[in-house]
């Protein structure tokens, strides 16, 4: 195969991975016009069409997408090659790619990593945001940061810091519905917005600082699988929400979230960090894990009751 063709089959796989002909001209410099024709170029040598073309959006052909795996595994593997020069020398560089939820992007992961990317400029980050869980091997992620309860699988998980989850409302929704003194006054008078990746989003498990338990189940006002979705609605004095502190802790500082039943806890599992299985992390994984621990170490995002 000529080298010029493999060449052009990796700007189809970055096109496709960028999501356009301009943004993937940014990432290798080079010209929208020169990607652009070299992925024609392409499709005229195949005699079939890849990408489906509007004025706003590209989008795969059936055939298009068969071939962008291939393309796209021959792109990794180069990668990959390349970065083990890198890890050779124990340099930071390449595109680290970070699956995670929208909340855990703003409040933990670019916070934690801001002082990695500014020493290290060959090092780019590629964040995945999304509210559900990926597949690390199909989507070549190299790490994902989970909060909650992780689930058996073949992945390596790495608990960095406890989950505490606490429940809040807004000023004004506290206003008209008042405020909760106990479990049982919450279970009578107030609905949940209720979050659909919990098993039970009904329900909750509070212990008292004097070791107490209490299980109430609430009614649901709303259901969402998005926390960051979730908060807008309770700022919106829709119903309270259950949440981890990370999330709201500067809603609750500035007073537009207030904290409900301080002396009683939730405890919300752990924040992970999740690889797949392999002998050896490369050095940009291994820094963003180290980075995200110290960030995380001593921790607290509420101040206690």
């Amino acid at each position: 195969m000529q080298f010029d063709k493999l060449r052009r089959m990796a700007i189809f796989a970055q096109v496709v991975r960028y999501g356009s002909f301009s943004a993937a001209a940014r990432a290798q410099d080079l010209t929208t016009s020169v990607i652009s024709a070299a992925v024609t170029q392409l499709e005229d040598e195949l005699g079939v069409r890849l990408l489906h073309r509007t004025t706003r959006s590209l989008s795969l052909t059936e055939i298009g997408q068969e071939f962008y795996h291939k393309c796209a595994d021959m792109l990794s593997t180069a990668e990959a090659a390349q970065e083990i020069i890198h890890e050779h020398s124990g340099e930071i560089s390449g595109r680290l790619r970070i699956s995670c939820a929208s909340d855990v992007a703003t409040r933990i992961l670019l916070p934690a990593l801001s002082s990695l990317i500014s020493t290290h400029k060959q090092l780019m980050l590629d964040i995945r945001v999304s509210d559900q869980i990926v597949d690390l091997a199909e989507h070549q992620i190299d790490l994902s940061i989970r909060s909650g309860w992780l689930r058996e699988s073949a992945q390596v998980a790495r608990k960095l810091a406890e989950l505490d989850e606490i429940l809040v409302a807004s000023p004004a929704y506290l206003r008209s519905a008042g405020v909760p003194d106990t479990p049982a006054e919450l279970m009578q008078k107030h609905k949940i917005i209720g979050l659909t990746k919990f098993n039970d989003p009904l329900q909750l498990s509070l212990q008292h600082l004097d070791g107490s338990h209490e299980k109430i189940n609430l009614q649901a006002f709303a259901m969402t699988d998005s926390v960051t979705t979730m908060i807008a609605m309770c700022m919106r004095s829709y119903a309270i929400a259950r949440v981890p502190s990370y999330t709201v802790a500067d809603e609750i500082q500035h007073g537009s979230l207030v904290r409900l039943l301080p002396d009683w806890k939730m405890h919300g599992g752990g924040i992970f960090a999740v690889t797949l299985k392999r002998k050896l992390q490369p050095p940009k994984v291994q820094a963003a894990i180290t980075a995200l621990t110290r960030f995380l170490e001593n921790k607290v995002w509420i101040a206690p009751a």
